[in-house]
């Protein structure tokens, strides 16, 4: 009896040391052996493996009937603003007792409010008299090329564009510009200017346009002409009766390489992360977060919506397929991290989508432009581990 006891009590020892020397793979790998089942985790910032830019739409071509106006040159694009002028030659000179001969004009400035800017450092604007008729509602695109048109123009010698205060764009025009509009309508002359950048220096001036809802007029476009009418002097202050930009490529606009999220011309990013290996294919994705570094300088917005979309490759016919993965619409404002629902992660970690990354598109109106430069991006999992096998 007693030997049957201790064979039974070596029998025991046996498997309980079997039992301590078990060769079970842990499926979250060796790196998180010894955690607790079901314990949460959050992973460190996974940095971005691959990102591109596409363009979603043919014609970069934004119609500048909002409240603004762009001039100057970023991110592959140049922004040129057109303004339009009246002034009452006939009434002014019959509220004085004369005629329109009697009428003399002595100084001219234009005087534009700025909303924004951009590298202001770099501010070399080039006024010019436009050549080409234009419109306030124009597209500046040629529907059927599917390119931009040109509003042809030619440099005004001796006016010069000057920022003051970092509160205005100042134009002053030589008198001669008036006079010329003179010649073509001597009763109501219109002064027409173009305003585009000049140099290769990248800037950006958000400019005040006659529409815009301001708490005060002062900021919207204004000429401003000092005049004699028989010998007696004044000054005339006038609104635009028109204004408006647009957009046009510069060597065939931004480069892929670089990540742009805008609307107007609606380029979206293609933001690929590498899933590490220690996170095994059991986990569960409490929470996914992309956090994006933007170039503020280069970026033109307030808030802009977007929608997440999974990519997928349609390797038979060359194509990449997008497909809306949030339904909720996300805002890319100064807060700079976003919430990604969590099964999109989870997917790529399961194997049960390939992992090409994720697509940001913006959704708004063509006629509104906004956009955002993009230098890095981020995303952080905080996920759970599955029970060990």
């Amino acid at each position: 009896m007693a030997l049957n006891n201790w064979v039974l009590s070596v029998v025991l020892c046996c498997f309980v040391l079997v039992g301590c020397n078990t060769n079970k793979t842990n499926p979250a790998g060796s790196a998180l052996v010894g955690r607790d089942p079901g314990q949460v985790i959050t992973s460190s910032p996974i940095v971005m493996e691959k990102g591109e830019t596409f363009q979603e739409i043919v014609l970069p071509v934004v119609l500048g009937e909002k409240e603004e106006l762009l001039v100057g040159q970023m991110n592959g694009f140049e922004y040129r603003s057109l303004l339009r002028f009246r002034v009452p030659v006939d009434a002014l000179s019959k509220l004085s007792g004369h005629t329109t001969a009697d009428f003399l004009a002595d100084s001219l400035r234009i005087h534009i409010g700025i909303r924004s800017k951009r590298l202001g450092e770099n501010v070399a604007v080039s006024v010019q008299e436009p050549q080409t008729l234009w419109e306030e509602i124009a597209t500046f695109v040629d529907s059927v090329q599917l390119v931009e048109k040109t509003v042809l123009s030619t440099p005004i010698s001796g006016a010069l564009a000057r920022v003051v205060a970092d509160t205005d764009l100042v134009v002053t025009l030589p008198i001669s510009v008036f006079n010329a509009a003179r010649l073509q309508n001597g009763q109501e002359p219109l002064v027409n200017l173009l305003l585009k950048p000049e140099g290769n220096a990248e800037f950006l001036l958000d400019l005040i346009a006659r529409q815009a809802a301001v708490t005060t007029t002062s900021k919207h476009p204004k000429l401003v002409l000092n005049y004699r009418v028989g010998g007696v002097a004044a000054t005339y202050t006038t609104e635009a009766i028109a204004d408006t930009y647009w957009g046009t490529r510069i060597n065939g606009g931004p480069s892929r390489n670089s990540l742009f999220l805008s609307r107007g011309t609606f380029f979206s990013p293609i933001l690929k992360f590498a899933i590490p290996a220690s996170i095994p294919k059991g986990a569960t994705i409490n929470q996914a977060s992309l956090k994006i570094d933007i170039d503020l300088d280069r970026s033109f917005y307030t808030s802009i919506p977007f929608e997440i979309y999974h990519i997928e490759m349609n390797s038979a016919a060359n194509d990449t397929i997008y497909t809306r993965y949030n339904t909720e619409q996300n805002l890319v404002t100064w807060q700079t991290t976003i919430q990604v629902r969590p099964s999109l992660a989870e997917a790529w970690i399961t194997g049960a989508q390939v992992n090409h990354g994720m697509a940001l598109r913006a959704l708004a109106s063509p006629n509104d432009m906004t956009w955002v430069r993009l230098r890095s991006a981020s995303l952080n999992l905080i996920y759970s581990l599955p029970p060990e096998l």
